[in-house]
């Protein structure tokens, strides 16, 4: 290094010399090209204050992890893609800009949201509730699981969400509608409208295609990417549960007895009690055992009367005696009347429960009482390993997490970091392993546990970690397992062979065959229909598929597609004897709608329907609040885009630049 060339010369002439170009360059140029060049990589500010290319990655991967979660595969594919990244990154960039612009001019406005109300919405919200509680566990899996990186960066994206809430109702006159605009809406909602519609029978087009071989070839190779093998990865992982560690716990005797005194509500003998009962069954068994219970109040043996009427036939010819229980073993009901009888003798009314009626006599008690150490060591122990190996994992996951974020090139610096002795001199652990898999494909879930879970798959095959060969995060499954991988190898989508798909390209080719007639079809049909002449002939030749006349409205269209409605209410209303049609090609196939009739029904009042459009109203109006919110607040605000280390003023000379 230089400094080292400094100091080994520094009684020499060499130094000198050294010494007088450096105070000659300081001069001219100052020190402060040397200590602190003036560069900044930052790719934005906003206000003056810059928003950080740290700041942008982690924003970036949390909307890589959201698309990844809902798109799956395409998005992968799709993200392989520079161009595809690049844009998004903008667009990130983008959404960053409008959230500081809005927080700022919310914030100027003089609306502050206080952390009480924050932590208040958050225990609120039913994603991190479990059975109706809020549950920290719960809150802190999902934010992992959504990508964000700590609760504080939640909870301080929530604050501004919640900000513009409040801005919005209190700036905004958008709480109501007028009733002349609801009462249009309303007419609009519940417009009926006729129509036929007309399909193309795509199953009789296909029995008249035929498909080469020559013509499969082509397809296929016009179409390798239509059938491909899945991308696969090679990983080392670390993977441990808390289980892992039981072995690595160490006691003394000391260290027992210490906990069974600390927790000597776990070693208590629950009460017990004996008791006899009759059982009767069947419809009538109300009635019997009723008449049961009689004759023991006039004086008959509760033996004697369980030998003779009861239908347990376990208990039957011990005079109806049970083996002596703690509460929690019986049925319930069984269970209270029984725990209810106070002295020895006394005898329950008739009790029902999931296997009939029964009397129930209180035989005897034995009171509950606390366990002497030794008659339970061996509860103890377990229960102490059990808390013990629980501590020492979360202590190894943190371990793990902080070092193979700190060494991304490897796990072998985890694996050392987690197993190294927790005293000085002690010995070290082997409960931490690496291990390595074979080729893993995305979606496979025959795979080794736990490379065939969801989660862990979705960090498997993200293209960050697979591209820049760094560990991944701590992906927790559960609350006693964790996985960190590192992907070792990588193999690309590559079709398959043809002879393995030669069916489906078959079929591709014959289907492709099919549209291509089916779509001569739909241009002759529509011909017809111009001309007012009737499609019967090719719904007899087997063409289309004429449904009978639909009657639906937008609110009331039942199993019709969503697709074929909103086309249909798009299309213009007929003049009164005559139909409007127009062919379409989407997500339901190839089609012709016929409209025949259009009738605005008369509506009677109704108070729930309009307080729910009054309701579609306000939100249509919030969103455009929002926006008018979203484009004066960068109207009024100074951003600036960085592009080669120059900040540039305006997202156009980004683009140009």
């Amino acid at each position: 290094m230089f400094t080292d060339k400094l100091r080994e010369g520094s009684t020499g002439p060499v130094a000198k010399f050294l010494f007088i170009i450096i105070m000659v360059s300081f001069a001219i140029a100052g020190v402060g090209t040397y200590l602190a060049p003036k560069i900044d990589l930052n790719p934005a500010k906003v206000n003056g204050r810059s928003i950080s290319s740290g700041e942008l990655e982690q924003q970036f991967r949390l909307e890589k992890n959201r698309l990844e979660r809902q798109l799956g595969n395409s998005f992968r594919e799709q993200a392989r893609d520079p161009a595809f990244n690049a844009a998004l990154r903008k667009q990130t960039l983008e959404r960053m800009i409008t959230d500081q612009v809005v927080s700022d001019h919310i914030y100027n406005s003089g609306v502050v949201v206080s952390d009480d109300l924050v932590k208040t919405k958050i225990r609120e919200m039913p994603e991190f509730q479990v059975n109706g509680k809020f549950s920290d566990a719960q809150f802190k899996k999902v934010l992992s699981l959504a990508g964000y990186p700590s609760p504080l960066f939640f909870s301080e994206a929530l604050k501004g969400d919640i900000a513009k809430e409040i801005y919005l109702k209190t700036a905004f006159d958008s709480g109501f509608a007028l009733p002349d605009d609801v009462a249009v809406i309303a007419r609009i909602q519940t417009q009926e409208r006729t129509f036929r519609k007309i399909d193309m029978a795509l199953d009789s087009y296909k029995k008249n295609q035929t498909a080469s071989d020559a013509e499969i070839k082509a397809y296929y190779e016009a179409h390798s990417k239509d059938f491909l093998l899945p991308e696969k990865v090679k990983v080392s992982y670390i993977y441990i549960t808390s289980g892992d560690f039981v072995k690595d716990v160490k006691y003394t005797d000391e260290d027992l007895k210490k906990f069974f005194n600390l927790h000597a509500e776990l070693y208590t003998i629950p009460e017990k009690r004996t008791v006899s009962h009759i059982l009767i069954t069947g419809e009538d068994a109300e009635e019997k055992i009723a008449a049961v219970a009689e004759e023991l109040k006039n004086g008959a043996s509760f033996e004697e009367l369980a030998r003779k009427y009861s239908e347990d036939p376990v208990s039957k010819d011990k005079g109806g005696r049970l083996p002596a229980f703690a509460q929690g073993v019986m049925d319930s009901s069984f269970e209270k009347a029984a725990f209810a009888l106070e002295n020895k003798g006394d005898v329950s009314e008739p009790v029902n429960t999931q296997f009939g009626w029964h009397l129930i006599r209180l035989d005897g008690i034995e009171p509950g009482h606390g366990a002497e150490f030794e008659q339970v060591r061996n509860d103890v122990i377990e229960q102490y390993t059990k808390v013990q190996s629980r501590e020492l994992y979360m202590d190894k996951k943190q371990i793990i997490a902080d070092t193979s974020f700190e060494n991304p090139d490897s796990l072998d610096a985890a694996m050392l970091a987690a197993n190294a002795a927790r005293e000085e001199g002690g010995e070290m652990s082997k409960s931490v392993q690496i291990k390595t898999s074979d080729f893993v494909s995305s979606g496979d879930r025959d795979a080794v546990f736990p490379l065939n879970q969801p989660e862990v798959q979705r960090v498997m095959f993200q293209n960050e970690i697979r591209d820049g060969s760094v560990n991944s995060d701590v992906v927790e499954l559960g609350d006693n397992a964790m996985v960190v991988l590192h992907v070792e190898g990588y193999k690309e989508p590559v079709p398959k062979p043809l002879n393995d798909v030669m069916n489906e390209v078959r079929d591709a080719v014959i289907a492709a065959k099919a549209e291509e007639a089916s779509g001569s079809t739909l241009k002759a049909v529509t011909e017809s229909l111009a001309k007012s002449e009737s499609v019967e002939k090719f719904v007899r030749d087997g063409l289309i598929v004429l449904s009978e006349p639909v009657t639906i409205s937008r609110i009331k269209a039942g199993d019709v597609n969503s697709e074929v409605v909103r086309n249909l209410f798009a299309m213009p209303v007929p003049e009164k004897g005559n139909v409007t049609y127009k062919s379409f090609t989407g997500a339901a196939g190839s089609y012709i709608l016929v409209l025949t009739d259009v009738v605005n029904p008369v509506l009677p009042e109704d108070s729930a329907r309009d307080s729910f459009l009054n309701n579609q109203i306000y939100n249509f109006r919030y969103g455009e609040d929002n926006q008018i919110v979203i484009d004066s607040s960068r109207a009024e605000s100074d951003i600036e885009y960085n592009q080669n280390r120059e900040f540039l003023k305006s997202q156009e000379d980004l683009n140009n630049g």
